[in-house]
């Protein structure tokens, strides 16, 4: 569901929003343009968001942002 939502979003308010209630979108501290979406427990889609006007996103990563290192799926 969150890939569909990141490949359909049109703008950083489209990543915002989504199915009538708020997602849980952040910016990563200290990393620039790169985000963080919830996807369950300690598991995080993070992503570059490269243009906001057009919510373009690149370097997808399925990440555990709680373990040291940010343990990550490809």
């Amino acid at each position: 569901m969150n890939l569909t939502h990141l490949n359909a979003a049109r703008s950083l308010q489209d990543l915002q929003a989504g199915q009538g209630r708020q997602k849980s979108l952040k910016p990563l501290s200290g990393h620039g343009n790169r985000y963080s979406m919830e996807v369950n427990g300690n598991w995080r889609l993070t992503f570059t968001l490269d243009d906001p006007q057009t919510g373009l996103v690149s370097k997808i990563d399925l990440e555990d942002l709680h373990q040291p290192g940010g343990a990550k799926r490809h």
